[in-house]
Parts: C-alpha cells; structure tokens; sequence
C-alpha cells in the first residue's frame, strides 16, 4: 500500500521543495523560492492520506476474542483453521486471539487462495 500510495500522490516534498525553488527562479527571477499552493496542498493531502492507512493498518492488527468469531475447535466441514489465510501454524491465528487448533473453524473463515 505504501508503495503504491506513494506512486499515486506523485513525489514526496523533499523532491518538491529540492525542484520547485529551481522553476520559480528560472521563470520569476526577482520572486522568493517556494512551492506553490496546489504543490503543498497535493503533498499534505497525500500525508494524510498515508496517515490513515496506518492508523487503520495498526487497527486491523488488533484481534478479536474466541468468542467473538464463534471459534470452535473442531471443523465446519471442509473448512478449519488449517486451511484459513489467517492462520499461521502451529496454531495461531491473525484474527483470535490465543492459541487455536489447526482442525478448528470461526465464522472470520477465509480459503486460502
């Protein structure tokens, strides 16, 4: 995400401010080097944006309890934990909290791709 996030908003304001002080002299010499309004605007739009990504990123890390996901420790099926792209053996899981059973389900059950 970071990477093309970063792709999207166009270069960070080190490489503005670096650039813009060259074009404004060449094209206004007597005018003081700075970037333009549309130049900060795009760069603290693209922080906030980057912002947001994280904050929501860190929020997604936090795990919910057994209960909550209606975790059980047998199978529904063809579906268990085993199989799940959460989980990561031995047994974990990153979406419950606490230990979990490879041959266990909870409704959060997504297939591997």
């Amino acid at each position: 995400m970071t990477k093309n996030s970063s792709r999207e908003c166009g270069p960070s304001m080190t490489v503005l401010l670096q650039q813009l002080p060259t074009q404004r002299r060449a094209a206004q010499p007597n005018k003081a080097a700075m970037p333009s309004r549309r130049d900060l605007m795009s760069t603290i739009g693209c922080a906030a944006l980057l912002t947001g990504s994280a904050f929501f990123s860190a929020q997604a890390q936090q795990k919910i309890s057994k209960s909550e996901a209606k975790y059980q420790d047998k199978a529904n099926g063809n579906q268990r934990c085993q199989l799940c792209q959460f989980f990561q053996a031995p047994n974990q899981c990153q979406l419950v909290e606490g230990g979990i059973s490879p041959n266990g389900w909870c409704e959060r059950f997504a297939a591997k791709t």
